[in-house]
């Protein structure tokens, strides 16, 4: 019986560990989730993205995440890369802390989460994003 539960034990503490390494990142201010398209091209979007990253609710959609999250893509890369890149992200399972710009290339801490989800046939990634202007 206890090695049945020291595997759960186990995921508990690193569920936590997790989160509390995502609030130090960044003192999580804001917090919200974008959908991102295979080639890294926002899809959907909550409003918080639009208090961290924009200016009004039209400025998101089909903006690449590399335009708001330096680093994450590499400009140049194929969309076939963009998606395996994207792939490698979900699949470390970790929050990772970014510089990012806003609508006014102010920076910003941000830390970002990725998984992914097939929905009707395509590939979509989720991102959970904290952070704070700087």
């Amino acid at each position: 019986m206890a090695t049945q539960a020291a595997p759960a034990q186990e995921s508990a503490d690193a569920s936590r560990k997790e989160e509390s390494g995502a609030a130090n990142l960044t003192d999580g201010n804001d917090r919200g989730v974008l959908i991102l398209d295979e080639q890294g091209r926002i899809c959907a979007y909550e409003l918080a993205a639009v208090t961290l990253f924009g200016n009004t609710e039209g400025q998101l959609l089909g903006r690449r995440i590399s335009e708001l999250v330096v680093g994450i893509l590499v400009d140049g890369d194929s969309p076939d890369d963009d998606a395996k890149r994207l792939r490698r992200l979900c699949a470390a399972n970790e929050w990772r802390q970014y510089e990012g710009l806003d609508w006014y290339g102010r920076p910003i801490a941000v830390a970002i989460h990725l998984s992914n989800m097939v929905v009707d046939d395509r590939e979509v990634f989720i991102l959970d994003f904290q952070g704070k202007t700087q």
